[in-house]
């Protein structure tokens, strides 16, 4: 399906010449621009997403670091007992779940 679309004189004129150059049809060279384009932009996202993902990992591990240094020097006598504690499971149930 084709679809007609306009466009300056000038801006014509380079798409004919490019597409003379790439011996293309016209509708092939404004499809390449077009598509190249949204390749961009999708890249572009990507890189953005990865910033972001970046910047949260080094705030992450920048609160490991400080937890890890505050928690540093305390000392609690038998950890591993408790643990292992069977009722430590219930510390986080959701009693209202359980009662229903």
């Amino acid at each position: 399906m084709s679809r007609a679309i306009e466009v300056s004189e000038s801006t014509y004129q380079v798409l004919l010449t490019q597409a003379s150059r790439l011996q293309l049809p016209l509708g092939h060279v404004v499809e390449r621009l077009v598509l190249s384009d949204l390749l961009l932009m999708s890249l572009e996202k990507v890189d953005a997403d990865l910033a972001v993902f970046a910047t949260d990992s080094a705030s992450a591990l920048a609160a490991v670091e400080r937890l890890t240094t505050l928690f540093a020097d305390i000392h609690l006598n038998d950890l591993e007992i408790h643990l292992h504690d069977p009722l430590l499971a219930l510390a986080n149930v959701d009693l209202d779940l359980l009662l229903q």
